[in-house]
């Protein structure tokens, strides 16, 4: 009877465990910045189309850099969405393990459309 209750101590144990793993993955925030890049499409006709969107969240406050995309093709709620909720996450993950940065404030870059791809006026923000 003691090696039944022990089993099933273990047994349950290991689906918290494992319903807790499936949580965190689902909730990754690399995982959503990989999907907020694979919907980021740079197709454009012209620079009124190029656009740029802050994703997560800088220690000091305000974004941690700008992703370029275009109006043209991208799903826009679906972006602005999901940077969002990338953003929280991050601003949670800052708060939680106590992060620190070096305060540097960082402004949206200009965007234009070249050669049919949008593109920041400088490669630091890609």
């Amino acid at each position: 009877m003691k090696n039944l209750v022990i089993i099933t101590l273990f047994s349950v144990a290991s689906l918290v465990q494992l319903s807790y793993a499936q949580q965190v993955e689902s909730t990754n925030p690399q995982n959503n910045l990989e999907k907020i890049k694979a919907m980021t499409d740079l197709d454009c006709d012209n620079s009124s189309q190029c656009k740029s969107i802050g994703i997560g969240h800088s220690p000091c406050g305000g974004y941690a850099r700008y992703l370029v995309y275009s109006a043209k093709t991208t799903e826009i709620k679906k972006l602005k969405s999901l940077a969002n909720q990338y953003s929280l996450e991050q601003q949670q993950k800052n708060k939680k393990t106590g992060m620190v940065g070096i305060c540097v404030h960082i402004s949206p870059p200009k965007t234009y459309c070249s050669a049919n791809q949008c593109i920041a006026s400088t490669s630091a923000f890609q």
